[in-house]
Formats: structure tokens, sequence, C-alpha cells
């Protein structure tokens, strides 16, 4: 045989082999979640520059960054509304106040 016979033939095997592991796959895992893990391995290799350890901490502090980021939004965002709540609660107390004036100015000095 050829080296391009050879190459042609275990990547039949290596297509059957794929094919028979995502109709029932040993893991207990969906089909097409099956299907799909060897690509989601496959970029963990690649995010770790061929280890997957060091894909996989390097996916880590990314989602400790990424967490990090969300809280602080949160937080920013919460100090935002209390500030509007407080301004619009301000304005109310305000308008309401002058009015009381007016009312007891017209009251008090017809």
């Amino acid at each position: 045989m050829t080296t391009e016979e050879i190459a042609k033939v275990a990547e039949m095997a290596a297509d059957r082999a794929l094919a028979k592991y995502c109709e029932k796959p040993p893991c207990g895992l969906p089909k097409d979640a099956a299907c799909e893990l060897s690509h989601f391995m496959g970029m963990v290799k690649d995010i770790g520059g061929d280890s997957y350890a060091k894909g996989i901490e390097a996916i880590r502090s990314n989602n400790k960054i990424v967490m990090r980021y969300l809280r602080l939004c949160e937080r920013i965002g919460n100090s935002m509304v209390a500030l509007v709540v407080a301004a619009i609660f301000g304005i109310v107390w305000l308008v309401a106040g002058r009015g009381c004036q007016a009312w007891f100015r017209d009251f008090l000095y017809p």
C-alpha cells in the first residue's frame, strides 16, 4: 500500500469511529454534546498552547476576571439606581414642600 492509501484508510477508520461514538456515546452525554466534545477539548488544548492543563487554567483565570467585572457592573448599576431613586424622591419632596409653603402662605395671609 502507498502512503496515500494508508492515510485514506486511516481517515475512513477515524470517520467510522467518530460516527459510532456519536451514535451511542459511552459517557452518557446526549448525541449532539458527545459529537462536540472533541471540538471543545481541541479548543481547550489550543488555548493552553498544546496543553490541556494550561488551557483549563487559562479558562479558569478568565472566568474569575469576568465574574469580578460582572460584580463590579452590578454594584455600579445598583448605585446608579439608588442615586436616581434618591433624586426623584428629593425632587418630589422639594415640589411638595414648595406647594405646602405656598398653600400655608395663601391660607395664613389671604
